[in-house]
């Protein structure tokens, strides 16, 4: 192909790169990256972008979107062979190779592709002299047809300034980029100054946690009309922009029969950026299951895995980015007023269609783990039981069973403190959310922090046991008032104004 038909393609995203060494393995294998230069290529070492955030997920783009055509285009300087394969289940197939200089660019048959069942495309680049690098590159493709998208970013903070303003000079270097996007951050702590400007908005909020403070934002991009769809992300959050890029495409020119689903972003751990934490999960009515725990991205094998989930009810997307098309917001309504856990999962299960993932759409967080202490695991108790009202194939005996074993696994560790704050948990739970609501969630934190029992580990646990199999039988008619409440209070703004205290 000339380089004068590059104008008739669009740009789906471009291959990136890292100078991290402990991340750069997720974006490619050998060589050695110069940010203003490109990757440079040692003549014994091929330089590999069969990675996470480099190859091309041909399955999931042609079942998500109308793509029609595919291409390859890159820069090289030097000479070099590029090889252009298939990631299989436990091999490799190669699906053409060209010794190129300079310009270079490949169309794809995508009617072949399809005959190979290839799912995933990887590039290999050989150098064929000394002193090759490859500048940079794409994949590329037209589609059949386009809608107008603008993603509004949702992020609820809490006194974290830092993790703030650094995501925020990666999402104005995107904002430069593309118009489309913006950034709407909630401000629960009422303590971020001087960071709005163009494309960029702070709302100060009361601290009703992760749930007041995403569905804050929500209901700001609701009333402005203008956005397609919500992005939501967590403050403390490293992002790679092609992820962003690629969730834009996605939406831009998704199936018609696709257009209220969400998309949801793996999370990788932190502390080891290659490995995954969750790409999506599942309730299955007593625990939450994640999928692709510990994957080791590096792994070519991981990569075709984390792509074939089989399919299960009650998936969910989590919160730490997940993007929502504006019409979901509009038809299911608002989140639970959960405070923090559990609100992700059910307003995922609530929109009742499949969560769309890919690789390469990810970002890095602190897993969870690291985040628990007695008071969130307070709360996370209480919404769990609460959870089991709203999942499908869920009822009194998948409540009785989570009841015990989480009851059971503080037993076992000699949790006294825990087993008395599930006793708490329980309580509030047993009152519906008529009651849980009738305090501000910021009121509920300080009791939670602050709760003492006196009582003995033995009479909380008797205590507790009691109240399990009084909510046993009770169930129907509990169940009824959280139907109730999701389907009276959440379909509008106005228990949630009253909530926040907005005028």
């Amino acid at each position: 192909m000339e380089e004068s038909t590059l104008e008739n393609w669009e740009k789906i995203f471009d291959i990136c790169f890292s100078q991290d060494e402990e991340n750069k393995k997720l974006y490619y294998k050998n060589g050695n990256c110069v940010q203003s230069e490109g990757v440079w290529i040692e003549l014994d070492e091929p330089l590999d972008l069969g990675t996470y955030f480099n190859c091309f997920s041909l399955g999931k783009w042609m079942d998500y979107t109308n793509l029609e055509r595919l291409a390859v285009h890159m820069e090289v300087s030097g000479r070099a062979k590029i090889e252009i394969y298939s990631i299989e289940k436990k091999s490799e197939l190669l699906l053409s190779i060209e010794e190129t200089s300079g310009y270079f660019m490949h169309e794809l048959d995508i009617d072949v592709l399809k005959q190979k069942r290839v799912e995933i495309i990887g590039i290999r680049v050989k150098a064929v002299q000394l002193e090759t690098c490859l500048r940079n590159g794409g994949y590329y493709g037209i589609f059949s047809h386009t809608y107008p998208v603008r993603i509004g970013i949702n992020i609820c903070t809490f006194k974290r300034e830092k993790y703030v303003k650094r995501n925020l000079a990666v999402l104005k270097q995107l904002i430069e980029k593309n118009k489309n996007f913006s950034v709407t951050i909630v401000d629960n702590g009422q303590s971020l100054q001087g960071i709005s400007g163009e494309n960029i908005q702070v709302f100060p909020n009361r601290n009703f946690g992760g749930s007041g403070g995403f569905t804050r934002g929500m209901m700001e991009q609701v009333n402005q009309g203008v956005n397609t769809h919500i992005l939501m992300m967590d403050d403390d959050v490293v992002i790679e922009p092609t992820a962003l890029e690629r969730v834009y495409k996605v939406y831009q020119h998704i199936k018609e029969e696709r257009r209220q689903q969400m998309l949801g972003g793996a999370m990788l751990s932190i502390d080891n950026p290659t490995c995954q934490f969750e790409n999506t999960a599942y309730w299955n009515g007593i625990r939450m299951i994640s999928n692709g725990r510990e994957f080791d991205l590096t792994d070519k094998r991981r990569l075709y895995d984390n792509e074939h989930f089989p399919k299960k009810s009650n998936t969910y997307a989590a919160w730490w980015f997940c993007c929502i098309p504006m019409e979901v917001v509009k038809k299911n309504g608002y989140p639970l007023p959960l405070f923090i856990k559990g609100d992700d999962m059910e307003y995922s299960i609530r929109n009742h269609q499949e969560i769309m993932h890919m690789n390469g759409v990810g970002v890095w967080h602190e897993v969870a783990a690291k985040k628990i202490n007695p008071t969130i695991n307070c709360f996370n108790d209480r919404n769990m039981m609460i959870l089991n009202h709203y999942a499908e194939e869920c009822n009194r005996w998948t409540f009785i069973a989570s009841a015990f074993a989480r009851l059971f696994r503080r037993i076992i560790c000699l949790d006294s403190v825990g087993v008395k704050n599930f006793e708490l948990a329980l309580r509030d739970y047993s009152g519906g959310f008529e009651e849980i609501a009738r305090i501000g969630a910021d009121v509920k934190l300080a009791k939670v922090n602050n709760y003492h029992s006196d009582k003995s580990m033995i009479c909380s646990l008797m205590t507790t046991i009691k109240i399990i199999f009084q909510q046993f039988f009770k169930y129907n008619a509990l169940h009824q008032k959280y139907i109730g409440f999701r389907q009276e209070k959440l379909s509008n703004q106005i228990f949630w104004r009253n909530y926040l205290g907005l005028k």
